[in-house]
């Protein structure tokens, strides 16, 4: 009634109970699909996905892929290469997004951007990144990206307060990401788009405050760039998700807030922004 499993039976005779989990040590000789399906119809993520490395060595303690997609293992530069040429061919896509869990800690992300830009420039074909880790953003290579398309800047700070972060182990602070934005704003950014979560553990309405907060700080630093140097047209996006508890995590054991106390927290959010 509590809802335990008291018991696993195989459907099959031979099969173990227990399933050993098996890793791929080397990327590069495992099997990746260079023939995708192309819907007709418009998708979120409608663009080549190309998948850099698998793990995580950040340990936020709300992901679960951060802990179950352990150790971390690379693709090398040239497989990926390899890899994106296929997919372009096969697809008719004019744009590749580098995908991992955390893509600035990919160690050959310069060399790897600067070889598809070079490479496919005369084919205007885009390279996006997903969200940025704010203590690895790196201006040089958002503006080589850029050359080819320009769009908007994803930050993931999570959490409002430092205090929060703390909590679940993100490992940066508002002064990081005032100093990326800043120089995202010196560099001719408008759109700008954080990601927060609510209802994470030992979360406070202060926390949730601290949402809008950080968000207003991004656009203060935005009016302290002189005019000569930052473009018009300032955009601000505060996008958040409620936090559920995961599986193989240092939270899984922790509750998922209720849907009455997640509405609370968000409409008391919209109301400060």
């Amino acid at each position: 009634s509590d809802g335990t499993i008291k018991s696993r039976i195989p459907k099959k005779e031979g099969c173990k109970n227990i399933i050993k989990k098996r890793i791929i040590k080397d990327l590069n000789k495992g099997y990746s699909i260079d023939k995708m399906i192309v819907p007709l119809i418009d998708i979120v993520h409608d663009r080549i996905m190309l998948e850099t490395f698998r793990g995580c060595t950040r340990g936020c303690r709300f992901c679960q892929a951060g802990m179950i997609y352990r150790p971390v293992r690379e693709k090398t530069v040239n497989t990926l290469m390899e890899y994106a040429d296929k997919l372009l061919k096969n697809t008719g896509y004019d744009e590749i997004s580098l995908t991992s869990l955390s893509i600035c800690d990919y160690s050959d992300l310069k060399k790897l951007i600067f070889g598809l830009i070079e490479k496919y420039k005369g084919d205007k074909v885009g390279i996006s990144l997903p969200s940025l880790r704010i203590d690895s953003f790196s201006v040089e290579l958002i503006n080589e990206i850029q050359k080819v398309r320009k769009t908007g800047l994803t930050f993931a700070p999570e959490a409002g307060t430092q205090r929060m972060r703390d909590i679940i182990n993100k490992g940066v602070c508002e002064e990081d990401l005032i100093n990326s934005v800043t120089c995202a704003f010196e560099s001719g950014w408008s759109k700008i788009k954080l990601y927060f979560m609510i209802g994470l553990p030992l979360e406070t309405m202060d926390d949730v405050a601290g949402i809008s907060d950080l968000a207003y700080e991004v656009v203060d630093s935005y009016y302290k760039v002189p005019k000569d140097k930052r473009k018009k047209g300032l955009s601000v996006t505060v996008s958040t998700s409620s936090f559920v508890p995961k599986p193989f995590t240092p939270f899984q054991w922790d509750a998922q807030d209720k849907i009455d106390t997640l509405m609370e927290k968000q409409y008391f959010l919209k109301d400060k922004i």
